[in-house]
């Protein structure tokens, strides 16, 4: 496995490196007048892109932790939030599930607050337990990740925390490289 970098020098050359030991490809492809774009490729996971934004990956290798998923979305950049926002913000979404699933979700829970600093990038989670109305329960990690010029929000759901958790400090180290990146 090696984290490769592909990025842009012109529109027509671009220049390959790789890092050992990272289950990632970081590729960027300067569009002649377009900013930037990266793509994290997961060695394992497949990747799919939504309009909306939303960039979801499943795990789909042997061993993969019982519905495993990874996504993450663009944000409007807030750098001046607070924990407190966040929290209150969270706490509401959990309390709305129920209401605004369409019937899917018979209860939410937001727990575990912290904030820590990666890399100069803040990055403020969760832990969010979900009780589906087929009485499936899930857990994730979400996450807002809050870098200089960018923020991406991060989910981690599997079934159980402790998968949640190891799949989201997985795909974190890429993630703090793209929230770097972007401007």
């Amino acid at each position: 496995m090696c984290l490769q970098r592909i990025f842009s020098l012109s529109p027509a050359a671009a220049v390959l490196a790789a890092l050992p030991l990272a289950p990632v490809v970081l590729a960027s492809a300067a569009p002649a007048m377009a900013q930037q774009a990266y793509v994290l490729v997961f060695e394992g996971w497949q990747r799919t892109a939504y309009s909306n934004g939303i960039v979801a990956y499943e795990c789909v290798s042997r061993g993969c932790p019982a519905n495993a998923r990874v996504s993450y979305r663009r944000q409007p950049h807030r750098p001046v939030l607070e924990m407190a926002q966040f929290e209150a913000h969270h706490q509401r979404l959990s309390r709305e599930a129920p209401a605004s699933s369409q019937g899917r979700v018979s209860e939410a829970k937001a727990s575990g607050f912290a904030e820590r600093a990666v890399e100069g990038v803040r990055v403020l989670t969760l832990r969010r337990d979900v009780t589906w109305t087929d009485g499936v329960q899930t857990a994730a990690i979400d996450a807002l990740l809050i870098g200089p010029d960018a923020s991406f929000s991060v989910v981690s759901d599997a079934d159980d925390l402790a998968d949640a958790q190891a799949d989201f400090a997985q795909f974190l180290p890429p993630l703090i490289d793209l929230v770097l990146q972007t401007r």
